[in-house]
Order: structure tokens, then sequence, then C-alpha cells
């Protein structure tokens, strides 16, 4: 991942010693960051959670009336097949990571998408 794409709050994947972790970010420095509850790693030790129906769901979206879409926050997310890949149906930006869609977020509201798994 790269460092430039993180925020403060985001959600992650850490792995250690081949172990998975959903984690939250704390803290960022050019050469680590804190997640959770204060664990230092360095940006090679994350990985981002890709976003999926059912991930979306438990955060919150639910089943737009055309069968096609989802609806999270006032946003429409729709899916395209021939990529696997969920988008942001007003802007058509593709949202494959957590980390992602809480930025798009950010960006187009002003205002933190609240996630937690």
């Amino acid at each position: 991942m790269k460092p430039q794409e993180l925020r403060i709050g985001n959600l992650v994947i850490l792995n250690v010693a081949n172990v998975n972790h959903y984690g939250q970010i704390h803290s960022l420095t050019p050469s680590h960051l804190l997640i959770g509850d204060g664990i230092k790693c360095d940006y090679c030790d994350l990985d981002p959670i890709i976003t999926s129906e059912e991930l979306l769901i438990k955060l919150g979206a639910t089943k737009f009336p055309d069968g096609q879409s989802l609806l999270l926050n006032n946003r429409l997310i729709g899916y395209r097949q021939c990529s696997n890949v969920f988008y942001d149906k007003s802007t058509g930006i593709n949202i494959q990571f957590v980390h992602k869609l809480q930025n798009l977020f950010y960006e187009l509201t002003g205002e933190e998408l609240e996630v937690k798994l």
C-alpha cells in the first residue's frame, strides 16, 4: 500500500507473523504508522481490505430498489461485473478497497465515514 493513499482512521489489514488483523490507523509518519491500540508497524506490513457486498452491508449499506445498487450514507454504489469492482455511481470512481471508500466519502462530503468491523 502506498503511504500517500492512507489517512488517519482508515481501516486496513495488519499482517503480523502470517496472521491478519483488522486495524484502524491512528498515526502516520513517513517511516511507520500506529494501528489499533498502539501497534507500531511498517507500511509493508499492511494490506487493503477488499470491498465486497457483504462488507458494504456490514458497514450499513442497504440494497437499493433497482436490485443493482447499494445505498451507503446517501451514496449509490454500483458493481461492475466486467472488472469485479464496486464504484460510486455519481462519480464513476472505483472503490475496490475500504480505505479508498473512506477517502472518497471524505473528499465528497467533508465528513468521515464511520466504519467498524
